[in-house]
């Protein structure tokens, strides 16, 4: 059963924070990156990112959600991340 995208997200941020990694304006590339190399949640990613559409809306949430959850201000794109599941992300700063 395919989890809700709300769901997905609040899973990935808490693996993301359980990492005690350092808020960095690239934070949101290393979130892609760190969905990218875990078996599971690059599985759950791609069944609810099933189109275009789909994985545009959810890689906005999962960046507003970041952002909320960090309390980090936004300083700009980078349209050059690492990470293969994202084009651009904004950067930030506590």
């Amino acid at each position: 059963m395919q989890m809700s995208t709300a769901t997905y997200i609040n899973n990935v941020l808490a693996t993301f924070a359980g990492k005690k990694v350092e808020v960095s304006e690239d934070i949101t590339d290393r979130v892609f990156l760190m969905i990218e190399r875990d078996e599971q949640l690059i599985q759950e990613y791609h069944s609810l990112a099933c189109d275009d559409t789909a994985r545009r809306g959810l890689n906005s949430r999962i960046g507003r959600r970041i952002r909320e959850r960090f309390s980090l201000k936004n300083l700009g794109r980078c349209h050059k991340p690492e990470s293969r599941l994202i084009k651009s992300y904004e950067r930030h700063a506590k």
